[in-house]
């Protein structure tokens, strides 16, 4: 592969799970092109001679070299598709393995130590930092609520969101969870068509006369909401949680006001019905 180069191969492989000597031993084992005797191995692979035979030993277990029995013993690498599915399978079985221990020690920790933790203060504020939990809070947030989901989203950010929440929408659906955004108006029919495969309970407002909005939050049932103040890329900016009374009562006053306002001319989407209503008459 073109620009592929020799700290690539070797940081794939180290993801894959070799050790920096077991790289070097198979793609020294690749670059010698046939069954080779340890002394040619140390000779290419340039690691430490006493450290050929145990490496060599640990790709044989792996799966990924091939001992000849002949006089000398010689070895060979696995061709690099096998290999490389076969770290790929380990990979998993450990990731599996990881996977059980983790659930055990969150069962056991739930049982030890939640008793004394309180996840339940009044007034909280929660600085998230990191997308993925990030998204995963949103959307814990959306399946657990009972009534409503109001939220305010700059317009290149609103499909990538819908997209990140559609299961959670669709659980929240199911409970009857009324589920509106407001953002400035998107101004292509490709972008207004994308809106219609989503939830037929969730409507989106969209204003040309809106400022584009400095903030975007979510708010829950009227008792917690999800903020940001910065405009970067979906998902990569910090974001608060919290459940102060007040901090909610302001973002759903700046929400109503502009969800309620007739003056405005607006276009309701419904991302099922793909008919786009006619602006209000002002």
């Amino acid at each position: 592969m073109e620009g592929f180069s020799d700290s690539d191969e070797n940081r794939i492989l180290a993801e894959l799970g070799l050790t920096i000597n077991q790289t070097k031993v198979y793609l020294a084992l690749l670059r010698l092109g046939t069954a080779s005797k340890a002394f040619s191995i140390f000779k290419v692979s340039g690691i430490a001679r006493q450290d050929i035979y145990r490496v060599l030993s640990e790709l044989q277990q792996i799966g990924i070299v091939e001992k000849i029995i002949s006089k000398p013993t010689r070895f060979r690498a696995v061709e690099p598709k096998k290999a490389t599915a076969i770290l790929i399978e380990k990979k998993k079985e450990n990731f599996q393995e990881l996977n059980r221990k983790a659930e055990e020690f969150a069962n056991n920790a739930h049982e030890k130590y939640t008793s004394a933790i309180s996840y339940h203060e009044k007034d909280q504020i929660v600085m998230i930092t990191e997308k993925q939990s990030i998204i995963r809070k949103i959307q814990e947030s959306i399946e657990k609520t009972q009534s409503t989901v109001d939220s305010l989203t700059p317009n290149r950010e609103l499909l990538p969101w819908l997209t990140s929440v559609e299961e959670s929408i669709k659980i929240a659906k199911d409970k009857g969870v009324k589920i509106r955004w407001i953002t400035k108006k998107i101004n292509t029919d490709k972008d207004t068509n994308k809106l219609s495969v989503y939830n037929e309970q969730t409507n989106a407002k969209m204003e040309d006369s809106i400022p584009p909005p400095r903030a975007q939050f979510f708010i829950f049932d009227g008792k917690e909401i999800i903020i940001s103040f910065e405009e970067r890329n979906f998902a990569e900016t910090p974001v608060l949680w919290t459940n102060s009374p007040s901090v909610i009562m302001l973002a759903r006053s700046y929400f109503e006001t502009y969800w309620n306002k007739e003056t405005m001319p607006l276009e309701v989407y419904n991302y099922t019905s793909k008919q786009v209503s006619k602006p209000r008459a002002e």
